[in-house]
């Protein structure tokens, strides 16, 4: 995967990301609404309720049942200045703080997780504007890569190939080869310097890297192999050279042997 890939594997997660907290907002907000319509209702119906009992009272008081008796059973009335019965203002407070008490606390918890969802999407969309590529560098950039990936690293010298990403060659025979990690790296390494004298301590830094085994002979044994793969004479080397207690030299067009 490329970095391009990568880059927006993980925009669309964080889209993603940011379109759940977006709906989880939403839901938030229609729970906060709904418990204020649940509360109002539970209110309302607690005083349609109240004043059913208060007109049944008034059909008591009527029929001769004494008050004490209706207001023993009905503790929400009391007699206004008329003698009617009808719901106390005591009663309605109550239920107006039972109501605002039960709107605290789902409002108080509703703020809580509505502050961490609206956190949660700034931080989202922030990281989303911070890394946001315009469309045409996008495509450019896929264009660059498209062409690089076309675009085999093939190294060519006297009739011999060699692809530094497969690591499969073909020797100035037409045979077909298939060199190992180390004798690729080995290649590479020569021929990144062409023309250059390459030290054995640098090949040996470059290519082995921290391994204890290798030392200055393990090189030659792998000069010695691709040698035998690529020079027409491998005892007369016209592309890799011996510098002799130095290194080695690579040419990508032939040389007479210098020994």
């Amino acid at each position: 995967m490329t970095e391009l890939d990568t880059r927006r594997a993980a925009r669309a997660t964080q889209i993603g990301f940011l379109v759940l907290l977006l709906a989880c907002t939403a839901q938030l907000a229609y729970w906060m609404a709904d418990e204020y319509r649940f509360t109002e209702s539970v209110r309302d119906s607690h005083r349609e309720s109240y004043e059913g009992e208060a007109r049944s009272a008034v059909a008591l008081l009527g029929a001769g049942v004494p008050w004490a008796t209706i207001a023993s059973r009905s503790p929400e009335l009391e007699l206004g200045a008329n003698g009617v019965p009808q719901v106390s203002a005591a009663a309605l407070e109550r239920l107006d703080a039972d109501r605002f008490h039960r709107m605290n606390r789902y409002g108080w918890e509703g703020a809580f997780f509505l502050a961490v969802l609206v956190a949660a999407i700034g931080m989202v969309y922030a990281a989303l504007r911070k890394e946001r590529q315009p469309m045409h560098e996008i495509l450019a950039q896929r264009a660059r890569e498209d062409e690089l990936a076309a675009v085999e690293p093939v190294l060519k010298f006297g009739g011999s190939e060699f692809n530094l990403r497969t690591h499969r060659a073909r020797s100035a025979d037409g045979a077909e080869q298939m060199l190992s990690e180390k004798e690729a790296m080995l290649l590479k390494a020569l021929a990144d310097r062409r023309g250059e004298v390459v030290l054995r301590d640098d090949i040996l830094e470059e290519v082995w890297g921290d391994e204890v085994l290798p030392s200055s002979r393990t090189v030659d044994g792998f000069i010695v192999r691709l040698r035998k793969r690529f020079e027409p004479n491998p005892e007369r080397p016209q592309f890799i050279h011996t510098v002799r207690g130095v290194g080695y030299r690579f040419t990508a067009t032939a040389e007479s042997p210098h020994g």
